[in-house]
Order: C-alpha cells, then structure tokens, then sequence
C-alpha cells in the first residue's frame, strides 16, 4: 500500500497532514521500548513496571490493555514468532510470550539472573533469551532445544541470520557464532575491540555490527570474519537499523544521524560515512528505517520525532518535550509509525496516503 512518505516530499503540506494524524498519549510510566507484532496489527510498549502496553489496530491503536508481563522491569522485547505476540525479559529472570488478547505465558525461568537480551526467527521457528553467560533456544512450542554458557562474559545482544540457521550472541569481549542445529558445539568466535553493548545482523546475513561502550562500532563480515571498527561518535550507539535490502546502516549517538554504507564486499572499508545535519536537535537517540520507502525516521534526546524522505531536511513529526525518544516502530507495511520517549510519552501516527 502507497504510503504519505512514498510522495515527493512537499515539508508545508507533510508536516501538517501528519500532524494532523498524530496522537499523543502519556503512559505515565517510564519506557523500556516499543515493537509492532510481524502483522503489524498489534502494538506493544514495554513499561518499567514490568507490564506491557498493548494496542490494536482495529480501532487506529487508541485504547490500550496493560498486562503484567514481569515482576520487576522488562529489559527486552521483540515481536513473537507469530502475529500477535510479543517476547520479553525481565529482571525477575523469566522469559515470557504475551499475546495481543493480554494472555501472558512463561517459557523460561533462568533464575535470579537478569534477561536482557531475547531475539526470535519465524522463519528458524526459534526464540532466543540471555542471562549473564547463558543463553537458552526455545522453540515454537515453548520446549527449550538448546541451553549452553559457552560465552567469556555477559551477553549483551542477541540476533539470528535472516534464515534463522545461526545465531549471534554479542558479548563483552566479543561476538560468538552458532548454528541454531548443533548449538554448544564448535562456536566461531569474533574477537572486539571495545566492550560491546548490543548490536546486529544486516538483513542480508553479511555483516554482523555491534556498538561499544567507547562509542565506536565494530563490524564483521560473516563470510570470512573480516573486522572493521567505525569510529568518531559523541555518544555509545544506542540505535542502529539497516535498510531492508542491507546497504546502509543509520545509527545514532551523534548531534546527527550517521549512515554508512554496506554496499558491495567490503562495505564500509575506506568510506567515510554520510551525516544527515538537520535543524532540529543535538543529540540522535533512535533512528528507523521505513519499511517501504527510502525514509529515516530520527528521534532526538529532547523527544522529538522527524521524518527525513531522501538526504533533505525533515519534517517534524512530534513536539519536543524534555524526554529522550527512545524507540520507534513502523508496521510492516508502513501504514502507522510509532514512538516513545524514555518517560513514557507516546505517539502514534497513521502514515497512509490520502487527502484529508
């Protein structure tokens, strides 16, 4: 489906179209992040309380369910392997599968140890949850299939291949890779340099890139181990997201969004990386590509959202508000955006074409 963004951008009309589409509710707890389901009919946003909010794309996601997911906060969050469900950890140790009817089951319980890292591949059929140095597979039925700590320190981030076969486990010192079938056995480590914080897999399984807590990235390609380091960021990277086809890469923790490029063999080797200056913040917090067009979404550390069509300048799509923007969501057809600040303010922005 055409979306407002897949027109010439025109930043009077946009701006106010969009603005015009845009709601604005505040949680009144702090957020953790926010994840359209795979159907893009459902809207979650993890709190700090341990609870998910949940919307519906039934009534232009407005009224909101929450279900208690977790005793304490949620630490992590990404969609389910099917329509309609979402996978969490938190810091009371468990592993949970919410559904959008507010059906909230455990599938793991690791202990006193913090879950802060989950990933799922519908297509592998797996979810994937870390705590500490372990790290548990646990298949579409809620069976755990693999369950190892082969990892020298804490797991920081999780991400299977496109095709669901490998799976990359981010720690301190370095990144680990498996094959999701003989899982514990015969690891190909990558060493790092920098303690890494998180990272992930373009969408094409090249490149696996993690951010350090030195503000610097580091990059591997997957096919020979090659290792690049990215550096001259002010802050750590807290956000990175590849184009769907993985050419590009944007990422925060600049006073702009930094974008390098992934295109050909050696990706981003000998490159210099492309900024996107824009009038409206210092600080880039979060950063999204759009699904369907060649559209960055930029959030920025007063709270306000844009919308940059091309390498112009972009159109604001939310007010500041004092708050870091912290995680921003667009369903799998582009039709509704969505962000939330670190205080818990909320916005949800109907994206399709049409006049009025």
């Amino acid at each position: 489906m055409a979306t407002l963004l897949d027109a010439k951008p025109q930043p009077e009309t946009y701006f106010t179209r969009v603005a015009e589409r845009r709601r604005m509710e505040d949680l009144e707890t702090p957020a953790v992040s926010l994840a359209f389901d795979r159907g893009g009919n459902s809207l979650a946003v993890a709190l700090g309380d341990g609870s998910l909010r949940l919307f519906s794309r039934t009534d232009g996601f407005r009224l909101g369910r929450s279900v208690t997911a977790h005793k304490g906060q949620v630490l992590s969050m990404v969609p389910d392997i099917g329509a309609g469900a979402f996978l969490t950890g938190g810091d009371d140790g468990r592993v949970m599968s919410v559904s959008a009817d507010g059906t909230a089951s455990v599938l793991a319980e690791l202990g006193r140890r913090w879950v802060e890292a989950v990933a799922c591949t519908p297509t592998g059929g797996l979810r994937a949850a870390a705590a500490g140095k372990r790290v548990v597979l646990i298949d579409r039925k809620g069976a755990i299939v693999g369950d190892g700590d082969d990892h020298p320190r804490t797991v920081t981030g999780l991400d299977f291949h496109p095709k669901g076969k490998r799976l990359a486990v981010i720690h301190g010192d370095g990144a680990t890779l498996w094959w999701a079938a003989s899982f514990g056995r015969a690891p190909k480590r990558l060493a790092a340099e920098g303690q890494l914080i998180g990272g992930r897999m373009s969408p094409d399984g090249d490149w696996l890139v993690a951010a350090t807590g030195d503000s610097t990235l580091n990059a591997w390609r997957l096919a020979d181990g090659h290792k690049l380091r990215m550096a001259g960021y002010d802050a750590k990277v807290r956000s990175l997201d590849f184009t769907p086809n993985g050419r590009m890469l944007a990422t925060s923790g600049s006073g702009n969004a930094i974008i390098w490029s992934f295109a050909g063999r050696n990706g981003p080797e000998g490159k210099a990386p492309t900024e996107l200056p824009q009038p409206y913040g210092t600080g880039v917090t979060a950063v999204a590509w759009h699904p369907k067009s060649p559209t960055l979404m930029i959030g920025y550390d007063h709270g306000m959202l844009i919308a940059v069509p091309g390498a112009g300048t972009g159109a604001p799509v939310t007010d500041p508000c004092g708050s870091p923007l912290i995680s921003i969501g667009i369903s799998p057809d582009g039709d509704f955006m969505a962000g939330v600040t670190e205080s818990g303010r909320l916005a949800v922005i109907d994206m399709r074409a049409r006049s009025t």
